[in-house]
């Protein structure tokens, strides 16, 4: 950990752009809740959103961050099956004046049934998550699983990366969601470098088959 913060502080010595500032100065205040260093790369970030159906996906986004996700998303999702969701100030804030327009929510994951319009509730087939479950306390990430099972269609996909080669999710998580792994990308040009996995029921009804 204490590498992490010797390179997030040398991205904010080395004339950094606003969105890296931004993120470098709230990993240091809260590491555990941010779980990464930098913004995600350009790699990484079309790696995590080009398995999306543009016009078939109703999508939910988990910590945005500064946003590498969320352009993506905004460029493809017409704007009302697109929430955004980020409980960080800063990093709302942020999203708010890069992003006008579009559905940013400045709330807790675990409350999405109260924020996502209800007409709505079941239809969300994709979610695309930068948040760092292994790092959560272990209430708090089951209390948001629980609550992306409430608005979550039957059959979504749960898109999301990891720093280390295993996958992100732990077992009990993953089971609780009913869904299984399965390995997408590894993405050498992120700093760090990143694997991409993508949960699903399909991929559960693989690995019992």
């Amino acid at each position: 950990m204490k590498s992490l913060y010797i390179i997030s502080l040398s991205i904010i010595l080395t004339s950094c752009s606003q969105e890296d500032c931004t993120f470098a100065g709230q990993f240091m205040s809260n590491p555990g809740a941010v779980g990464a260093i930098a913004p995600s790369g350009e790699e990484l970030s079309e790696m995590m959103t080009e398995t999306i159906a543009p016009h078939a996906s109703v999508v939910i986004e988990l910590g945005a961050g500064t946003g590498p996700f969320t352009d993506k998303l905004v460029a493809k999702i017409p704007k009302e099956n697109l929430f955004i969701i980020e409980n960080n100030d800063a990093f709302y804030q942020h999203l708010k004046n890069r992003f006008p327009g579009h559905n940013i929510l400045g709330i807790d994951a675990r409350d999405l049934e109260k924020h996502i319009p209800a007409h709505l509730h079941g239809k969300i087939n994709v979610v695309v998550s930068g948040l760092p479950f292994r790092s959560l306390p272990n209430d708090v990430a089951t209390d948001i699983l629980r609550s992306l099972k409430k608005v979550c269609a039957p059959n979504f996909k749960l898109i999301q990366f990891t720093y280390f080669n295993k996958p992100p999710l732990p077992v009990k998580e993953a089971e609780l969601l009913g869904v299984t792994p399965a390995y997408h990308k590894e993405s050498t040009k992120n700093t760090p470098k990143a694997h991409v996995w993508i949960y699903s029921q399909a991929s559960a009804t693989a690995t019992t088959q």
